[in-house]
């Protein structure tokens, strides 16, 4: 159950329409797009967010789903933890990779340059203070840009963000 007032998948019109369709071909929309029905204008901003980072030129599809995987761990969410970590399964990640994942350490089937930057937002979502220009100027000597930094980690923080709003306002069942 949500708390706040949505839109239902059947009766969404306008923009919440539009971007409820995208999700047709997963047979229902994710509980994040559900939720934030209740404000389209926010759900124009994450929707567009989604869109961003479906074409990044540098980042890739394992690599930001490691870093969902990594901030659904840190966040406790748990049905992002299952929702990331099957859909790294199905990229080949194993099982002995995600348990690195979650504790922080480099996944083997990542690239070494995408590794070290899962790794390095999840420490900067866990503890941002410890971020230091070293840090930074390892992941430039790998190849990694300030805006793939920024971006990587920006998208991990925005998983938590949507996990906090769900852990507010969805009960029971519909959190999955």
């Amino acid at each position: 159950m949500i708390l706040l007032k949505t839109v239902e998948p059947g009766q969404a019109t306008g923009s919440v329409a539009q971007v409820y369709s995208v999700f047709d071909q997963l047979g229902e929309v994710p509980m994040p797009m559900r939720l934030l029905s209740a404000s389209p204008g926010l759900q124009q901003v994450q929707f567009g967010g989604l869109r961003y980072f479906g074409g990044h030129k540098t980042l890739s599809a394992p690599l930001l789903a490691a870093i969902r995987y990594a901030a659904s761990n840190l966040s406790c969410h748990d049905a992002c933890l299952a929702f990331n970590g099957g859909l790294l399964q199905r990229m080949g990640m194993s099982g002995a990779d995600l348990e690195a994942l979650g504790q922080g350490r480099a996944p083997e089937s990542l690239e070494e340059r995408e590794a070290a930057l899962v790794v390095f937002v999840r420490r900067a979502l866990s503890e941002p203070a410890s971020v230091s220009a070293a840090d930074l100027d390892g992941l430039r000597a790998q190849g990694w840009t300030d805006a793939d930094i920024l971006d990587a980690t920006a998208h991990g923080a925005s998983l938590m963000a949507s996990a906090a709003l769900q852990k507010a306002f969805v009960r029971g069942s519909a959190a999955s």
